[in-house]
């Protein structure tokens, strides 16, 4: 929700009055930017400002400050009272009644105006110009010449005067800065008043005071501001006022140590560091005041002395954050805010590395060369019972053929080139150390694939996977610097992996950052009915920012604990856990599973069990093992209901839910509820591509799916997911069924590919019944069918 924010002298107000709760959020505008005439400057700084405010981190103070605005527009009418004051004498009783309401309407509507996405105050909008025409009108012909620039020009010179005072800030206990604001503003609505060439609304004020009777308006103001504030204490609302301000004074400080003035240096030497954080310039601050957090190469903390000391475990890129701690004086729903969070590059004395950078040479297994020998023999033997790649399934069969040699040879033991520090086994490769696997090893590998293929006339796309096996480890990092990623890049590497004991992931290169930190960490698991420890899979960029997901999936393997009867994997996120399946190798006794989130997984087991698809032969096995892998769910009181209709949301479910696709896309279809149990489904196919709406602006999810619909999602997925390309021959395909000629246009060509590949066939006599309703015993076969060729 966007946040709305305060006309410009409010701001100031409520941001020095902050100081009461945030004493180190004072000092939070530089001086030369504030001091600017600039509006499109300024604005762009506090749209800034109020980002952090807005932002998913901050709901505290977000609603601490909704809450103030709220309040200021409830109390609009106490800001501005006429009653008694000298303008009234002025103007008379009357006039003065009317253009107090008036006036009222224009504050509201002034202090609603200002948001991130109209930080100009010279583009106010039509309706802020029309209660200044109210206004106006109410003051008769002596306003007639005043516009809403006039407005916008005495504002940005207001905010500009309030800005230039908090920058000049000296923290002092006790010292009321709200005064100090106070008294900047009076001054700059002064100079206004004593220009020659008047702003058309002060030219108004000194029409009624009086061209000479400045100190007429001044008391106004000051018995005005007096009043409010024995009003706000009157009614007990001064702590929403507070809360507010220091909410806006926190994000304040949060910009100007972002973007203004970075409270540590860029770079440090040592293994143990005393940082002194320009907090401000404020020297006396006790660092102990807040909350101090590093990331995992590096501890932190304050010593006895004061010194706030960085104690570093693995050279390279530290992140150190500090947040509000507890105090009498801060809001508890504060306490935890970030107040800055700066990355910074530590280096052993005398510098020149970053990280643990192995530099010897690195060798890959050593049957490599055997490896890539057999690849050959293993094309021939494949094409000798294949001599025909006639569709994706026997293409892709192979080419994970000979991707799975290429896996195994290009494992680079790289155990003796780890740095074990504190429990945590990390390896940092410098391409340097990569030229003798380049030059010889990697180019054999290579070789070997490019002739066994030449040799057969065949072109197919490898994915090159290059794996770092850095031994057993219950914690283990690699880390990947832009130089060893644009390295590996140049040699035709397309996935980087990491492998500690029989655990490893694989990552495509252009789904890292341009350095990045991939880690495997293992932990004793708690899952109830777990066949493995606890794997946590992290990779930070160089900020050392922690990523939450991938756009690509990457591939996964765990080893599995006893016997792999019906296991699946678990992805656990709190004390939830969702399946996510997975494909179990009795040779090594691992797992493999493709996603692409990040986070906790387990081994599990899961038996689920249907008392109603024993009659149904042809795919009670299917059912069977997708249910067990967590990917199909049944009916409840142990039915599975085979031959209930499937709708199109269902069946788009099973397959995001088949294939654990992550992703989202905006849906425009009119249709699909953000409320709906299958939104999250439909906008993760959508995002792939995989489904359309049965119109440009409805998907139409509770009808039943047909057959042919049912065909032509599941050959999206397909293309979308595996990289499958469409049949060849189209008609010939589908002319196999007597009735092929009934699958509409738009499927024909869906169709006739998972016909191909042997996913699909006919219901008897040659038939394929396109228009029929599918059932849920035919859509898990699909799905089946679909998973056993990835």
């Amino acid at each position: 929700m966007k946040k709305k924010a305060l006309l410009a002298s409010a701001v100031a107000l409520v941001t020095a009055s902050a100081m009461t709760f945030a004493p180190v959020s004072y000092k939070v505008i530089d001086k030369a930017s504030a001091a600017t005439a600039d509006v499109e400057k300024a604005a762009n700084k506090l749209a800034k400002i109020y980002a952090v405010l807005n932002s998913e981190d901050n709901t505290a103070l977000a609603a601490a400050y909704d809450a103030l605005l709220a309040e200021v527009e409830a109390d609009a009418a106490q800001l501005v009272d006429l009653n008694g004051t000298k303008l009234e004498a002025g103007l008379g009783v009357a006039k003065a009644s009317a253009v107090q309401l008036a006036l009222v309407d224009l504050v509201k509507a002034v202090a609603v105006e200002y948001n991130t996405d109209n930080a100009q105050f010279s583009d106010l909008s039509d309706a802020v110009e029309g209660k200044l025409d109210a206004l106006k009108l109410a003051f008769g012909d002596i306003a007639e010449g005043v516009t809403r620039d006039d407005l916008a020009k005495l504002l940005e010179s207001i905010q500009t005067a309030a800005l230039a005072e908090i920058a000049e800030f000296e923290y002092t206990a006790g010292l009321d800065y709200s005064d100090l604001v106070y008294s900047s503003v009076l001054a700059a609505v002064e100079a206004e008043w004593n220009k020659a060439d008047n702003n058309e609304i002060v030219a108004v004020l000194k029409e009624v005071y009086g061209a000479a009777n400045f100190a007429d308006f001044e008391s106004d103001v000051e018995a005005a501001k007096e009043s409010f504030k024995q009003y706000v204490e009157a009614e007990g609302n001064a702590s929403v006022y507070k809360k507010g301000a220091a909410a806006l004074a926190i994000s304040y400080a949060n910009y100007h140590l972002s973007e203004v003035q970075q409270p540590l240096l860029p770079n440090y030497t040592g293994s143990s560091i005393v940082l002194n954080p320009d907090l401000f310039g404020v020297s006396a601050l006790p660092l102990s005041a807040l909350a101090w957090e590093t990331s995992d190469n590096a501890t932190i903390a304050v010593n006895d002395e004061g010194d706030l000391v960085l104690s570093v475990l693995n050279y390279g890129a530290t992140t150190v954050t500090a947040k509000l701690k507890a105090n009498p004086k801060l809001p508890q729903e504060f306490v935890g805010t970030v107040l800055f969070s700066q990355t910074v590059n530590v280096s052993p004395i005398g510098g020149g590395i970053t990280g643990p950078i192995f530099s010897g040479n690195l060798e890959l297994v050593a049957d490599y060369e055997a490896k890539a020998k057999a690849i050959a023999g293993a094309v021939d033997a494949f094409l000798a019972e294949n001599p025909e790649l006639y569709n994706n399934t026997l293409t892709f069969e192979l080419k994970r053929l000979i991707e799975k040699y290429v896996r195994e040879a290009l494992l680079v033991q790289a155990a003796g080139a780890v740095t074990v520090q504190n429990g945590v086994s990390t390896l940092g490769v410098s391409p340097a150390s990569m030229e003798n696997i380049y030059n010889t090893q990697l180019k054999t590998v290579q070789d070997a694939v490019t002739a066994a293929l030449e040799a057969k006339g065949i072109k197919l796309d490898i994915n090159t996977v290059m794996t770092y096996n850095i031994g057993i480890s219950s914690n283990a990092l690699v880390s990947v610097s832009k130089e060893l990623k644009d390295s590996l890049a140049s040699k035709g590497i397309d996935t980087v992996g990491v492998k500690t004991g029989d655990a490893a992931v694989e990552i495509a290169l252009d789904q890292l950052e341009s350095s990045s930190t991939v880690s495997i960490k293992k932990s004793e698991s708690k899952v109830a009915g777990a066949k493995s420890d606890l794997y946590s899979i992290a990779v930070k960029d160089a900020d050392g920012k922690a990523l939450t997901a991938f756009e690509k999936q990457y591939r996964v393997t765990l080893p599995v604990n006893g016997n792999g009867s019906n296991v699946t994997v678990a992805h656990v996120t709190g004390g939830s856990q969702t399946l996510v399946g997975g494909q179990y190798d009795p040779a090594t006794k691992t797992i493999t599973f493709y996603t692409n989130q990040l986070g906790d997984f387990v081994v599990v087991e899961n038996n689920a069990s249907f008392n109603d698809t024993a009659d149904i032969a042809w795919a009670k096995d299917q059912i069977q093992e997708l249910a067990n892998k967590g990917l199909l769910l049944g009916k409840g009181n142990g039915k599975f209901d085979p031959n209930g209709d499937v709708t199109r949301a269902e069946f788009t479910a099973m397959l995001v839910r088949a294939f654990n696709l992550n992703a989202s896309a905006d849906i425009t279809f009119s249709d699909v509820s953000e409320n709906a149990w299958y939104y999250d489904a439909v906008s993760a196919a959508r995002a792939y591509g995989i489904i359309n709406g049965r119109s440009a602006s409805t998907f139409d999810p509770n009808a039943k799916i047909s057959r042919e619909e049912m065909a032509s999602i599941a050959a999206n997925a397909l293309k979308a997911v595996l990289g499958y390309q469409p049949a060849a021959k189209e008609d010939e395909i589908l002319d196999q069924f007597v009735d092929g000629d009934k699958v509409v246009a738009v499927h024909r060509a869906n169709v006739a590919l998972v016909k191909n590949e042997g996913i699909i066939q006919g219901k008897g006599k040659d038939n394929y019944d396109p228009k029929g309703d599918a059932t849920r015993a035919e859509a898990s076969v699909i799905l089946a069918k679909i998973l056993d060729r990835r």
